[in-house]
């Protein structure tokens, strides 16, 4: 099956354009009221996502093939390619799933991921905003390359813009999901569908606090069955959180954000800061205004 190499790349750009403009031109940024320096995170995680560590682990992926399994390259050619993309796929999610939930509940990794979560807002161009800690040890991004290298490449392309193109649905801050779920037929049948697939209202949660919130569970990437599985999957449905951040207050330096441990936080109680800032007593989050979250 041949596949544009640029697959991915085009799924991620398109729905973002898509969405991006939508969000636009219904005025949710306007009331967002976001941060400079979290449009900066955005972005700057965008463009080392892509541009840097993507790349580098491919590369790094088909280094340690030719050193550890110098006679495999390409070994998975002929796999048929519905069972290729499985092959790519459900570890991929599972192996996603399970670092996701590892970051919320185990301390020493949490500081990687909240990034991720220290936007006061919830709308596309968060996707892919990470610490680079978090984003260079991905261990389904490392499976995915090393797949590659066993010759899965087609599998892995279609597997990336599947599961880039559904993270950006995921991220938009439309409701217009929100009222699938009061349709008669069709919500009950989309409520069914989460089930098995992750949904705008699940991810949500996961990013909110307060009332509907659901910062301990909803973990999953493109499948939500892993959450439930394994009883961390919460409904929320048609409502959207009280508010969305971390627990202590995000306010720390985009630069700290991005490139913690090599640049700390001097906020004090940062998850990411110096050794003095740690020490000293944390402010608790404040719910934001009503125009921020509306």
């Amino acid at each position: 099956m041949e596949i544009n190499d640029q697959l991915p790349l085009y799924a991620v750009v398109g729905f973002m354009l898509l969405f991006g403009l939508a969000e636009l031109f219904t005025g949710l940024y306007g009331r967002l009221k976001r941060r400079r320096d979290d449009w900066f995170i955005d972005v700057i995680s965008i463009g080392q996502f892509t541009i840097l560590i993507n790349p580098g682990i491919v590369l790094m992926a088909a280094m340690i093939g030719s050193l550890a399994l110098p006679g495999y390259q390409g070994a998975l050619t002929g796999v048929p390619f519905w069972a290729a993309f499985l092959l790519v796929a459900l570890p991929d999610d599972f192996l996603h799933y399970s670092y996701h939930r590892a970051a919320h509940e185990w301390p020493r990794l949490w500081p990687w991921h909240r990034t991720h979560h220290t936007s006061p807002t919830y709308n596309v161009s968060i996707i892919f905003r990470e610490n680079w800690l978090w984003l260079t040890f991905q261990p389904g991004a490392w499976w995915g390359a090393f797949m590659v290298y066993l010759g899965l490449g087609e599998a892995f392309l279609l597997n990336a813009a599947i599961v880039g193109a559904h993270n950006v649905w995921l991220h938009n801050g439309l409701d217009f999901d929100q009222k699938l779920y009061r349709l008669p037929v069709i919500g009950r049948l989309y409520h069914w569908s989460e089930y098995v697939i992750n949904s705008p209202g699940l991810h949500r949660g996961h990013h909110g606090l307060g009332e509907g919130g659901v910062p301990f569970g909803n973990y999953g990437q493109l499948l939500s069955v892993w959450d439930v599985l394994f009883r961390t999957v919460e409904f929320h449905k048609d409502k959207r959180p009280a508010y969305y951040g971390t627990i202590k207050e995000g306010l720390d330096s985009w630069q700290s954000q991005l490139w913690w441990p090599f640049v700390k936080s001097d906020r004090p109680g940062s998850d990411i800061g110096t050794a003095e800032a740690k020490a000293m007593e944390a402010p608790l989050s404040m719910p934001p205004t009503v125009e921020e979250t509306s």
